[in-house]
């Protein structure tokens, strides 16, 4: 703990120890200090103790950090769904220093031009720290959990607000833009694999993109748990999915033209567009006939086409072939790519 309280006070962050959450000095945010032989000086002592950060004045500015929190114990808010939603609405926050704290919640650290006040429940599961104030700094442990750089400030510098930042500090000063009267601004692409810390941000934006392309709740429902069962590790509980991601699906209006193509009208078959594009690993036979069926495919069995090799034929368009895949219900990936390609050259997708 040392070198990262050390560390912290070389960039002229002032530091204090802590038990748990809990500051061991009295009269701490006059002790708090970022002189190194102090700091190292207070850690051979107690080796253990947790660091705490500072935030408020320093110099002619002051650190901020928005805490959001995750649901545990009474919280039952996810602050870190409210964030990302908000930014979604009213425009994206600047790069900067980012830590997950040890429950899984976020701490976004900023530079602002005046002071603000500590304030919880500044939005539903979101905290302020920033008068008189601090934060734990990873690697804390927490109930036996650490905290964790997602973005380290040596590597990314604490970021001045910007006028998102400033906005989402002053929510009764919010106001509506474009986004906020309710349309979505995409494009938004899916990452192949989620980690914790990040699936409640990637299936609210996933929930945005949907209601953009005017899918219907239970089409875009079906598409979260879908995507929520296959891309992220570990999956999102139900009772997860229903408190932090589906009340987003209030907060868009849907999009009136959701593709250019001219037949797209159903919602079903606008959901499995948007998931053979994205190329995922559960893409099923199955999933590749409906939508053929929808572009006025049929499946044809006549001759040597039978077995596990189908063609499918339309009046409009080239036949295509493909090979059922068994014992496996997925497409493989070369059959995704193919299937894409396909359906592009002919205008369809």
């Amino acid at each position: 703990m040392k070198q990262w309280a050390s560390a912290y006070a070389q960039m002229g962050l002032r530091v204090h120890p802590l038990n748990g959450k809990i500051p061991l000095w009295k009269g701490w945010p006059d002790k708090a200090t970022s002189d190194l032989g102090t700091v190292a000086a207070v850690w051979d002592v107690q080796p253990l103790a947790n660091i705490g950060v500072v935030t408020g004045r320093y110099g002619e500015r002051y650190l901020l950090v928005i805490d959001g929190d995750k649901p545990h114990g009474s919280n039952a808010a996810d602050g870190t769904a409210t964030i990302a939603s908000w930014q979604m609405i009213h425009g994206a926050f600047p790069e900067t220093a980012t830590a997950q704290t040890a429950h899984g919640g976020i701490h976004y650290y900023f530079w602002v031009d005046s002071l603000y006040r500590n304030k919880t429940g500044l939005h539903p599961g979101v905290d302020i720290r920033c008068e008189n104030g601090f934060v734990g700094g990873p690697p804390n442990m927490m109930d036996g959990l650490q905290y964790q750089w997602l973005k380290a400030p040596w590597n990314t510098p604490i970021a001045p607000a910007n006028s998102a930042v400033l906005a989402f500090l002053d929510p009764a000063k919010e106001t509506a833009s474009p986004a906020a009267q309710g349309s979505y601004s995409g494009p938004y692409s899916m990452p192949e694999s989620v980690g914790e810390g990040q699936r409640t941000t990637e299936m609210i934006k996933l929930v945005g993109s949907l209601q953009s392309k005017g899918l219907s709740d239970a089409a875009i429902r079906a598409a979260v748990h879908e995507e929520n069962e296959s891309r992220c590790n570990p999956p999102l509980s139900d009772e997860e999915l229903e408190s932090t991601v589906f009340p987003s699906l209030g907060r868009w209006q849907k999009g009136t033209a959701p593709y250019t193509a001219d037949r797209m009208r159903g919602s079903n078959e606008a959901w499995l567009i948007e998931r053979l594009k994205s190329k995922p690993k559960t893409f099923t036979f199955d999933d590749a006939e409906s939508l053929l069926r929808y572009f006025a495919y049929e499946r044809s069995n006549k001759g040597r086409t039978s077995g596990s090799r189908i063609m499918f034929v339309s009046e409009e368009h080239p036949p295509i072939m493909m090979h059922r895949p068994h014992p496996r219900k997925e497409l493989l990936e070369y059959q995704v790519k193919q299937l894409i390609q396909i359906l592009e050259q002919e205008g369809l997708l």
